[in-house]
């Protein structure tokens, strides 16, 4: 999978943040080990893109949704706060 995500690139840097998050408050994280979505490049495309900065996730990989869901649901939380 390492390879797959190292040499397969389907979309430019700047498809891996939408143009949809530019109206509307959002959270961009990455794990840090993410071979599919490294942190580096969501980072530069969150900030060209949408001037946000991304959560890093230590010790998380791809599925860091699942690695670390008290994380994910504490960066959701933070979201929820912002809109109020």
């Amino acid at each position: 999978m390492t390879l797959v995500a190292r040499y397969a690139r389907p979309v430019s840097s700047d498809d891996l943040v939408p143009a949809a998050a530019h109206t509307m408050p959002v959270v961009v994280a990455s794990g840090h080990h993410d071979v599919f979505l490294p942190p580096a490049r969501l980072r530069a495309g969150a900030r060209q893109r949408i001037h946000a900065d991304a959560d890093i996730v230590p010790a998380a990989g791809h599925l860091v949704t699942d690695e670390h869901p008290d994380l994910i649901a504490a960066l959701v939380a933070r979201l929820e706060d912002q809109w109020r």
